[in-house]
């Protein structure tokens, strides 16, 4: 299962809200994945469905819009080795 505790944190609560927006902008994919995982809400959703690697691809999204990683694990290696 993928681990989200290797991600780093945004400093503000404000910049989170609009990273979340942003994020979704750039990955309006993940809409239906939202509304699949609403209609289905008694249903479980595992790592190895559709929607589950959409919603995962969001997160990754969320903290680099141009990142290529499809999996959250793959994101703090993709952000803690790129250059500044």
């Amino acid at each position: 299962m993928p681990s989200l505790a290797a991600i780093p944190h945004h400093p503000s609560r404000e910049e989170g809200k609009k990273s979340a927006w942003d994020a979704w902008n750039a990955y309006q994919e993940v809409t239906e994945a939202f509304l699949s995982a609403l209609d289905g809400k008694f249903t479980a959703i595992d790592a190895n469905s559709a929607a589950f690697s959409v919603i995962e691809r969001f997160i990754v999204v969320l903290y680099d819009k141009h990142s290529s990683a499809s999996k959250v694990n793959a994101t703090p290696r993709e952000l803690f080795t790129k250059k500044c």
